[in-house]
């Protein structure tokens, strides 16, 4: 999983691959700015969301005119296999500066 930032664009790239049982993955990518107290929250309401009926997953989604600080890519995967027994994966980027 990468964030790419360029001026104040910000490319968002999550990927993930489960075992053969995988059936279904939904991903959630959340784009995290740095706050107050040093809190992550969601910047600009950035939500993307995918769904696909496979053991893979590729999404890359892009965001504009971001402000100055530190931001994060955050993103949630849920992996249901075929027996209907689902798992849920949390991964964080590293962390990117907007100047």
């Amino acid at each position: 999983m990468e964030l790419y930032i360029s001026g104040t664009t910000a490319t968002c790239i999550s990927t993930i691959k489960g075992n053969p049982d995988v059936t279904k993955i939904v991903a959630e990518q959340t784009l995290q700015k740095q706050g107050f107290l040093w809190i992550w929250s969601t910047y600009d309401n950035t939500v993307w969301a995918k769904t696909v009926y496979t053991n893979s997953l590729v999404m890359s989604n892009t965001k504009t005119g971001l402000s100055s600080g530190k931001y994060r890519l955050k993103t949630v995967f849920t992996l249901t296999d075929k027996n209907g027994k689902t798992e849920t994966i949390t991964v964080y980027s590293d962390e990117k500066s907007v100047n």
